[in-house]
């Protein structure tokens, strides 16, 4: 009696035991999905049950600064003339992303205006096939940082603006290679008259494989990113679309026509959308990213940056007849999406990111767990017009200037660039009075 009552107290002791593990493991587990969810999507999701957080991979925390301070590094001037701060750049896109995009440097593209810095899609080229536009990049490089673009962002007519960094030279150039190896961070791309912005970190590594097979694996991994690479990117597209995960909510937009009157008769002629001005704010960190976009940034009275505050959750519009999101399979809401007004992606929980560990921790002696977004990297703006899956036009064929012949015109205004680094840790006593600087639309 008293062994089986003493098995009998095992076998509950036990029994408990595996309970108050399980009950433990369930709690952790919610809290891991509600305090640290994986940010390979967007961030507004956390309020869904646990296997849809799971699902859509949600970040429930918002990348403020916890606590941390950045003091204000570089202002640009963007009143002075463009070539003080930044490499005008003059190349096709031929190559690059097949864009009608010709970008050069005569003044027509890129320019200042009272206290702006303007690019432009200033002129069609000769032959019809291309178009001229803007790109600039910074003379200076920055590692990690708080970002912020204040910026018009122009819209319609099939126009493919863009915020991003690079390390090295136009190309991508870095301390790992060649583009992508050396990596690119997408703070802001827009395509046409979708009303959301796309943020996305693009890295690679080099293979001996050819190109198809070397994206499928990494066993084939080469020290070499010039003839074999495979792109490892946030941006993933499939036969019914791409993901909505690398979204945020900008504004929405229309793409009219208008009726103008002249003495010679009536004609259509595409008018120059845009969407208000807006505040698209980066903070980089060692082994985090996190776009915002007209945040709410606080300021100290000893000039320091303390809290930046996401506004609230917009809402963006599905492909038409697209019911489901075509990676993770789950519906999408009254015909569409939620969006947040900010996303995240930290490294120990992006796969995208991981993929390159193997290259770089064989090819690279000094790279950090971090690479390739450990070293200093350059700001990008531009305008391409169309190339990208779905466009109307093209790289090198006529419907540059017919059917994206209206880009023509098109402008993205500047009226601020601002770098904060973050400041040494300090025990001593700090001013709490905060001054707070909404970034919402003009």
């Amino acid at each position: 009696m008293f062994a089986a009552w003493g098995a009998a107290s095992v076998a509950l002791l036990a029994f408990l035991v595996i309970l108050s593990a399980a009950v433990s493991a369930v709690t952790a587990l919610d809290q891991e999905a509600e305090g640290d969810c994986l940010p390979d999507d967007c961030g507004a999701n956390c309020s869904l049950s646990l296997l849809q957080r799971r699902q859509r991979q949600s970040v429930s925390h918002d990348g403020t600064l916890r606590g941390q301070r950045f003091k204000l590094l570089k202002r640009f001037n963007l009143s002075q003339d463009p070539k003080e701060e930044w490499d005008v750049i003059a190349i096709p896109d031929a190559n690059l992303t097949q864009s009608c995009a010709n970008y050069v440097d005569d003044n027509s593209t890129v320019f200042s205006r009272g206290k702006d810095l303007v690019l432009r899609v200033a002129s069609a080229c000769a032959d019809g096939k291309c178009l001229n536009s803007g790109r600039i990049m910074s003379k200076e490089a920055f590692k990690f940082g708080v970002f912020s673009f204040t910026v018009k962002v122009p819209k319609c007519n099939w126009l493919w603006p863009a915020l991003w960094l690079l390390p090295g030279n136009t190309h991508g150039e870095g301390e790992y290679g060649g583009w992508p190896c050396s990596g690119e961070i997408d703070v802001l791309e827009t395509v046409h008259d979708e009303s959301n912005g796309a943020f996305n970190v693009v890295s690679g590594f080099g293979s001996t494989a050819d190109f198809a097979s070397s994206c499928a694996s990494t066993n084939s991994t080469s020290c070499s990113c010039t003839t074999g690479y495979c792109t490892s990117s946030t941006m993933s597209c499939g036969p019914d679309g791409c993901s909505t995960a690398d979204k945020y909510f900008v504004e929405d937009v229309d793409c009219p026509k208008v009726l103008h009157e002249h003495h010679h008769g009536h004609h259509h002629e595409e008018i120059h959308p845009s969407w208000k001005e807006h505040t698209f704010v980066l903070s980089w960190q060692d082994g985090e990213l996190v776009t915002w976009v007209d945040p709410t940034l606080s300021i100290d009275e000893a000039g320091d940056l303390v809290s930046i505050t996401p506004k609230p959750d917009g809402n963006i519009s599905a492909r038409k007849h697209q019911t489901r999101d075509p990676l993770s399979g789950l519906p999408l809401p009254n015909n569409g999406v939620a969006a947040p007004s900010w996303k995240a992606y930290r490294r120990s929980t992006t796969p995208k990111w991981q993929a390159v560990e193997p290259f770089m921790s064989s090819c690279f002696d000094e790279a950090t767990s971090a690479a390739p977004f450990d070293q200093a990297f350059k700001l990008v703006l531009n305008i391409a017009i169309g190339g990208y899956g779905g466009a109307a036009c093209h790289w090198g064929d006529e419907s540059c200037s017919t059917a994206c012949g209206g880009a023509v015109g098109s402008e993205m205004v500047v009226s601020d660039i601002s770098v904060w680094q973050r400041t040494p840790t300090t025990t001593a006593a700090t001013a709490t009075t905060t001054t707070t600087i909404t970034t919402m639309p003009m």
